[in-house]
């Protein structure tokens, strides 16, 4: 989350909704430090929490002083297909917790590890648990109890639309969006199992300890941005069904953002 006393304005950052992107272009406008990027602290009322992404009744309950002045400042979110995000989430969330990339999994792991997640976070209050964060419905950062706070929600596909707004406000030059934390695969099948063959016999988690650079080097030779949408190729009519019902509301939001055509204000 950002949010500039001076410009008043605020930009909710919702998980896996090009947030990560934006905040590059945003960060020196921010006056909050707690709410950093990528801040992962533990909360004396709550525990450890995602300071990076905050629910608004979560915000509203334990950062009173910061969720008026989301209600009160002109204020932006960016919002995504749902089947899209929840694919999405799951890659960063097999990297971050699960210690492993989905693009190293094969299908039939991709869709079970889908199916583990969608039995985990239905059984728990996600907004008390850090680490299922990116699966929070995009509705619980626009809305509490039914009603809008953020006042101009915008697809990302229209992402740089918001920056434009921004420089406007803070009468700073444009720049564009760039992308960050997108979702990567293997250049090939022998990409593939190469880096199978390194993990057994360690080599990846040793590279990465004592040769850094060399480490992100060879993921930029193995990996390649995935130009298929995940959803297309790991979605089941199990999970479509489980998605369509658990985030309802989301889709609710999100095609009546597309059928206007523009930002939902």
């Amino acid at each position: 989350m950002i949010i500039s006393d001076k410009f008043q304005f605020a930009f909710i950052h919702i998980p896996k909704c090009a947030g990560t992107s934006i905040r590059n272009h945003l960060d020196h406008l921010n006056e909050y430090s707690e709410f950093s990027a990528g801040r992962i602290n533990s909360h004396p009322m709550c525990g450890f929490m995602d300071y990076t992404h905050i629910p608004l009744a979560k915000l509203n309950e334990y950062f009173f002083y910061a969720f008026e002045k989301v209600c009160a400042y002109e204020s932006f979110a960016l919002i995504r297909n749902p089947y899209e995000r929840f694919f999405s989430s799951l890659s960063q969330h097999s990297r971050v917790y699960l210690n492993t990339n989905i693009a190293s999994m094969s299908k039939k792991q991709v869709i079970e590890s889908a199916n583990s997640v969608c039995d985990q976070i239905s059984q728990k209050d996600l907004i008390d648990d850090y680490r299922f964060i990116h699966f929070e419905k995009q509705s619980n950062f626009l809305e509490i109890d039914g009603t809008r706070v953020v006042k101009t929600v915008i697809d990302v596909s229209e992402a740089q639309r918001l920056l434009d707004i921004i420089a406007q406000i803070t009468d700073e030059p444009s720049s564009e969006v760039g992308e960050k934390n997108a979702a990567r695969v293997f250049q090939s099948s022998a990409h593939r199992k190469l880096t199978q063959l390194a993990k057994q016999i360690n080599l990846v988690r040793s590279l990465g300890q004592k040769l850094p650079m060399v480490s992100h080097l060879a993921r930029e030779i193995m990996y390649k941005p995935a130009k298929t949408s995940l959803s297309r190729t790991y979605m089941t009519k199990w999970l479509r069904d489980f998605i369509d019902n658990y985030y309802a509301r989301d889709f609710e939001i999100w095609r009546e953002l597309k059928a206007r055509g523009r930002s939902a204000d």
